[in-house]
């Protein structure tokens, strides 16, 4: 075997590697839709501080300001049957350890996130039933409902 053709075995072989790398990222950027392509997660961030969640405003801040934070204390989130949700959790209470359980679905955090730190669950809408989201630290101040509108 010559050098010339180890050298194009070689260069073959970093191609195949490279387009196998592209396809992978692809596919992990692709998460935010679902099999049919036509709908997108619904994202929702809810800050938890001041013993309360409160949800973060999805609009998208210009560069000079931080996201709005919504004042309402444990908001009703209306959602739709079959919708895909990323429900992110972020703590924001200094000293306090918070975390985010789906009571209905029965999803919750692996672990409780101390202050800064952030996490998420991904569901989807179930088509009826009630649900609640609260925090398994304070359960008594820290819980809103989920309404599933059709």
């Amino acid at each position: 075997m010559s050098i010339k053709t180890k050298t194009l075995g070689l260069s073959f072989g970093f191609l195949l590697f490279s387009l196998t790398g592209l396809f992978l990222i692809g596919s992990i950027g692709s998460q935010g839709t679902s099999s049919n392509g036509n709908s997108q997660i619904k994202v929702i961030t809810l800050v938890a501080k001041g013993m309360a969640f409160r949800v973060q405003d999805s609009a998208e801040p210009d560069r000079s300001t931080q996201p709005k934070v919504i004042r309402e204390s444990n908001p009703p989130l209306i959602l739709t049957p079959g919708e895909q949700v990323k429900l992110i959790i972020r703590n924001e209470d200094p000293g306090i350890l918070h975390d985010l359980a789906l009571e209905g679905l029965e999803l919750g955090l692996s672990r409780p996130l101390q202050y800064g730190q952030s996490d998420f669950i991904t569901f989807t809408v179930p088509t009826k039933g009630r649900l609640e989201y609260f925090c398994m630290e304070h359960p008594e101040m820290m819980r809103g409902e989920i309404i599933i509108k059709e």
